[in-house]
């Protein structure tokens, strides 16, 4: 059998040898390449069912809701400051500095929250 192949000088005995350990390492590649597959399919699930994006949204509406609230009470607090400067200027008093700059830091937070609100929507658009 130590016959001269058209492949070549080898034998049939060496050419079947190497056809045989061809084989043997496409199939451990192919192993490794399945190993591979599983490995991406995996990370692409985790990735995927990550919920990172859900969770955003949830705490973005949670603090847009804190914030609508926050305005409503810095806008009665405004009103009812309002109403102690017109009832103390009627009595003829003057109101404490303290309470004037809380009334004007009640009109400064609906603004500052409005903005808040109006950012957290323009990141909704993200979505």
């Amino acid at each position: 059998m130590n016959k001269p192949t058209p492949f070549g000088k080898q034998t049939f005995a060496e050419y079947e040898k190497e056809v045989k350990d061809f084989k043997a390492f496409n199939l451990k590649a192919e192993k490794v390449e399945l190993g591979m597959m599983d490995d991406f399919e995996k990370a692409f699930t985790v990735a995927q069912n990550d919920g990172s994006a859900e969770k955003l949204i949830t705490n973005l509406r949670k603090a847009e809701v804190g914030f609508e609230k926050a305005i409503k009470l810095h806008m009665k607090a405004e009103d009812i400051g309002e109403g102690l400067k017109k009832a103390a200027k009627e009595l003829g008093v003057d109101l404490p500095k303290i309470v004037i700059n809380k009334i004007a830091s009640s009109r400064e937070g609906v603004k500052e929250h409005r903005m808040f609100i109006n950012k957290i929507q323009s990141m909704y658009n993200m979505f």
